[in-house]
């Protein structure tokens, strides 16, 4: 556990201490079992670092595990900068009346949202192509969008 919460803290750390802690992450559970926390926490830190091909697998299988569908859809630890949630932005790719997606820029994956996560009155403003700024944070299906509002 003490790798968990020196990763919640990992921006603030220099990148030495960011390798040591995604070595322990990645050694805290090994394929098919069921250590479902580490595995999150070892794909968002893989995410945050630019490695989004092994982050989305392991995020697929998450999102594939027999876990309560309310647990995998909870947005946890929104990204900070200064101790401040760091804002991205981006385009609106698709949006329902429930949820939305997002391109974010300069990475071009598609981030998802849904309505609940935002201001009601910011979110009958969202249109396709609308650029938009956000907080991402994660849920056991991958990247997610809070407080989505016009940039």
């Amino acid at each position: 556990m003490t790798s968990f919460i020196l990763y919640l803290r990992h921006s603030q750390l220099p990148n030495s201490n960011k390798a040591e802690i995604a070595h322990h992450l990645r050694e805290s559970f090994t394929e098919g079992d069921s250590f479902y926390t580490a595995q999150f926490w070892y794909a968002r830190l893989l995410y945050l670092e630019g490695n989004y091909g092994e982050a989305h697998n392991i995020f697929k299988k998450l999102a594939d595990a027999n876990l309560d569908s309310s647990l995998k859809r909870k947005p946890r630890e929104t990204v900070m900068e200064n101790g401040i949630p760091k804002l991205f932005s981006g385009k609106i790719f698709k949006k329902e009346a429930s949820f939305t997606y997002i391109i974010r820029d300069g990475v071009a994956d598609k981030i998802y949202s849904y309505h609940h996560h935002s201001k009601a009155d910011e979110w009958e403003k969202l249109s396709y192509n609308k650029r938009v700024v956000y907080e991402l944070a994660f849920n056991y299906y991958g990247a997610y969008a809070l407080n989505i509002r016009g940039e």
